[in-house]
């Protein structure tokens, strides 16, 4: 039975750090999406906040100074993003490194943006991810896995 637990406890950690990519992903597109916005409440401002409240507890445990331009750019109570998009990636960009198991090839670049990693943009031979499809695909496993449970 012990062997059985450790399994599970190794397997869960490796989901959670998984699981952390896409709402970093989802949080950058709404970044993008909402800095346009401007003090239009819209469906996109709260889906924006929802990415970002559920990934802050790792940012803030990683680096309390990138969570707090997070928090600020993605609360849609005020004018939204208000640091603007880039100040969200360069917030994500500081916490990353200090992010156990998160890979920040992972997170992908935006064209025309680049990424959070220093290297994104540095090899075409690198897979490019778009933020977006993978927080489509996440997002899907997630909804597939709740109306299962």
């Amino acid at each position: 039975m012990v062997n059985n637990c450790e399994a599970l406890k190794k397997s869960t950690q490796e989901i959670e750090a998984l699981l952390q990519v896409p709402l970093i992903q989802g949080t950058l597109r709404y970044a993008l999406a909402n800095e346009k916005r401007g003090a239009n409440k819209s469906k996109g401002l709260a889906e924006g906040f929802v990415f970002s409240r559920s990934i802050l507890p790792y940012v803030e445990e990683a680096n309390g100074k990138a969570g707090r331009v997070i928090q600020t750019n993605m609360d849609f109570v005020n004018d939204p993003v208000p640091d603007g998009a880039r100040a969200v990636f360069r917030a994500f960009a500081e916490a990353i490194p200090n992010m156990s198991n998160v890979d920040c090839e992972k997170v992908g670049v935006v064209d025309g943006i680049g990424g959070v990693c220093d290297n994104n943009s540095s090899s075409s031979a690198r897979q490019r991810v778009a933020v977006t499809s993978f927080v489509v695909s996440f997002t899907a496993v997630i909804v597939g896995l709740a109306v299962f449970v």
